[in-house]
Order: structure tokens, then sequence, then C-alpha cells
């Protein structure tokens, strides 16, 4: 098993402020855990494609995935890189 951090690449902690721009924008209130999260790593990245949105993306993701109007009552916080194979 490798250690922890060569399978993923974390960003700087998000502060208060943007954690709660997040929340009064998009008029919701982000779990705690996930809160957590962005207090340690403003999001993250691992090696395998899975992503986990920091304060700059999941606004943007769920505004342009129509996050509201599709899938009443959630929050888009993260995706995985899908590969194609043919």
């Amino acid at each position: 098993m490798s250690p922890l951090h060569n399978i993923f690449t974390a960003n700087p902690p998000a502060n208060e402020h943007e954690i709660l721009l997040i929340e009064q924008t998009m008029a919701i209130h982000l779990p705690e855990e996930y809160k957590s999260v962005l207090k340690m790593s403003n999001g993250f990245s691992f090696t395998n494609g899975v992503f986990i949105y920091g304060t700059e993306e999941i606004m943007e993701r769920n505004e342009t995935w129509e996050v509201k109007e599709y899938a009443k009552g959630y929050v888009a916080i993260g995706m995985m890189e899908a590969e194609w194979s043919f």
C-alpha cells in the first residue's frame, strides 16, 4: 500500500468566509463533515481521478450541471473522471 501523501494532491485550507459565502450564495447549509474537509484542504484530487471540490469549484459545478433543477435537495461536492474505452 502506498503512503497516503502519494495518492492525492491537496489545496491550502479554506477560511470561514469562503465557506460562508458558498452557503449564502447557494442558499444551503453544508454538512459539518464537508466544512471540516474544506478547513483542512480547499479541494483535492486523487491520482485515480476522484476530485473533491473546493470553494472555487462548488458553485460553478452545481450551476453548470443544474443540480438544483435535476437533483433537488442535493449539492455536488465532487466528481470522478470517466475512463472511456472503445
